[in-house]
């Protein structure tokens, strides 16, 4: 008498096991893979304290851009700002600063503006102390020089929760 297993039909199903048992363990990495770059945006936030004022501001970064003021009712960053040095100790944004002579304050572009007056702004944001400073390229003293980052989760951002009527 012959085996069951010593069959084309038993080795079939034998394989077809196997092979199933496979597929599905594929199947679950591509899924878990999937979620995982779904639900991760890349950036690094940042909450950052200025030691002199103690105002907080809120930062983030990723391999090409760098990212400020939050927004907590649209839960996203207003700016951002192409990098221009990134490594493992610093890294640098570049903006410009411009006046288009309706304010007196000035105002940010990622592009050099048509403008009298167009200032390069450098942040610089050193990545073993936390220290954040801005400053002109054309001159090295700091604009902003005070303030201490710490790494933060998204979760942890301001919010704010809006009780829609409609």
């Amino acid at each position: 008498m012959k085996n069951k297993n010593d069959t084309w039909l038993g080795f079939f199903k034998k394989t077809l096991k196997v092979s199933g048992f496979i597929l599905l363990i594929i199947l679950l990495v591509i899924i878990f893979l999937f979620y995982k770059m779904a639900t991760h945006d890349g950036k690094t936030y940042l909450i950052c304290k200025d030691e002199d004022t103690e105002q907080i501001s809120y930062r983030a970064f990723n391999d090409y851009r760098m990212f400020s003021d939050w927004d907590p009712l649209n839960e996203e960053f207003k700016m951002s700002f192409d990098i221009i040095e990134i490594n493992k100790k610093l890294i640098k944004s570049r903006a410009y600063a411009y006046s288009d002579g309706s304010t007196e304050s000035l105002s940010l572009s990622n592009d050099t503006p048509k403008a009298e007056y167009v200032y390069e702004l450098i942040w610089e944001l050193n990545r073993e102390t936390g220290r954040l400073k801005a400053y002109f390229s054309e001159r090295s003293d700091a604009v902003d020089q005070d303030r201490i980052c710490n790494k933060t989760s998204k979760k942890k951002l301001p919010i704010t929760k809006v009780k829609q009527k409609f």
